[in-house]
């Protein structure tokens, strides 16, 4: 059969006129989002120090997740026995997570550290390290993070780099990193996210948080917050405005 056999032009001209108007159908019943489910905060916790050497982050609320304990070890003490600087242990005593800073490292030298997170799989290791002795990247399942040191108020916050959306948001209290005898040194704040959707992912926010606190303790930083500032902070949203930074990444 030839093409034009098949398919003649002239035909057109009687065929019946074309009906643009689309058959109609259900509109779709998509579920509605809700802000301020998005909004609110998925886990809060209370950063309390019980003595010189031990800290414990206190659940709040309804549904909360469990305790942790901080353990800190000076660098003698961890280098005699072979133990981590800082250990976090769970509700049952056992080990979630060890911390060490590493000292050496290629060029240029730059404040590093690691943690090894222990969960039902086995035991992984995150490498951590300051660019600009203030802010702290580290990679997990793919994607670098990074806690950034914020002023009003003095807090450190948890985004995925290069991002705008608050994951977590630790605020230091009144008394800061002088805390003792069982006084708050601050709150940390997450949000719902890919990172926080598990126990396992909170618990590496929480690891990670350890090692900008330690290192700003080590630099001799006692940040704090007065009262006022730190009432005003409860209702920062994830999407902060621009304040003036401690420090710039990458500077």
């Amino acid at each position: 059969m030839s093409l034009s056999a098949r398919f003649d032009p002239l035909q057109l001209e009687d065929a019946e006129p074309y009906d643009e108007q689309l058959p109609d159908y259900e509109p779709a019943t998509a579920p509605e989002y809700d802000g301020a489910d998005y909004e609110s905060p998925l886990y809060t916790y209370f950063l309390r120090q019980l003595d010189r050497r031990t800290q414990v982050f206190e659940p709040c609320g309804l549904g909360s997740g469990p305790a942790y304990q901080v353990s800190t070890r000076s660098n003698l003490q961890s280098l005699f026995n072979k133990k981590p600087e800082i250990e976090v242990t769970g509700t049952s005593q056992a080990s979630i997570c060890s911390i060490a800073f590493v000292n050496s490292g290629p060029y240029p030298w730059r404040p590093r550290a690691r943690f090894s997170h222990m969960s039902s799989v086995g035991t992984t290791t995150f490498p951590m390290e300051s660019l600009n002795f203030s802010d702290w990247t580290v990679c997990i399942e793919g994607l670098t993070f990074l806690w950034q040191l914020e002023s009003r108020p003095m807090s450190l916050v948890l985004k995925e780099i290069s991002a705008a959306l608050i994951i977590a948001r630790f605020t230091y209290s009144a008394c800061g990193i002088d805390a003792a005898c069982g006084a708050e040194i601050g709150d940390l704040t997450i949000f719902p996210d890919g990172l926080s959707v598990n126990l396992e992912g909170v618990e590496r926010i929480i690891c990670s948080l350890l090692v900008p606190i330690a290192h700003f303790r080590k630099m001799g930083k006692h940040y704090r917050n007065d009262e006022a500032t730190r009432r005003n902070s409860w209702t920062i949203a994830r999407l902060p405005p621009i304040v003036p930074r401690i420090a710039g990444y990458g500077q």
